[in-house]
């Protein structure tokens, strides 16, 4: 899989069996890589929230099913009915507010990705794709 970029910030490790800890007042940078700058046109303009798809590159093992955000004391589910980092395609995402952009480094803010993850998509956060009315209200 082709990746776009990577992240930095001073996340450099998983924290506890699934690595939860909270992300939303992390600042990281995503560094394009200079192949897609054209692919930057446009960013700033779009509003403040994107989501970033990105690779658990750290994760070595894989489950498929785990305790919800790491609580021993909820039964496991199916890795696809949690948001856990061991599932089979290694594959996460995360919306983030972005906090501005340098030529090939964008700022971003709540990214839930340690330091040096590959980044393979950023998409503008639209409400009616990422929260259609259908399902905003449907609960967890």
């Amino acid at each position: 899989m082709e990746t776009i970029g990577h992240v930095r910030n001073q996340i450099r490790e998983l924290i506890g069996e699934y690595g939860e800890r909270e992300h939303d007042a992390i600042v990281s940078e995503i560094h394009i890589d200079p192949k897609y700058a054209e692919a930057l046109e446009g960013l700033e303009g779009r509003g403040p929230y994107y989501v970033v798809l990105y690779l658990f590159h750290k994760v070595e093992e894989t489950h498929l099913k785990a305790h919800p955000r790491g609580d021993v004391t909820r039964p496991k589910r199916g890795v696809f009915a949690t948001r856990s980092q061991l599932r089979p395609t290694k594959i996460g995402v995360c919306t983030v507010e972005l906090l501005g952009r340098e030529g090939l480094i964008l700022k971003v803010r709540g990214l839930d990705a340690l330091d040096g993850s590959p980044v393979i998509d950023i998409k503008p956060y639209a409400e009616r794709f990422d929260a259609p009315a259908r399902f905003r209200d449907a609960g967890p």
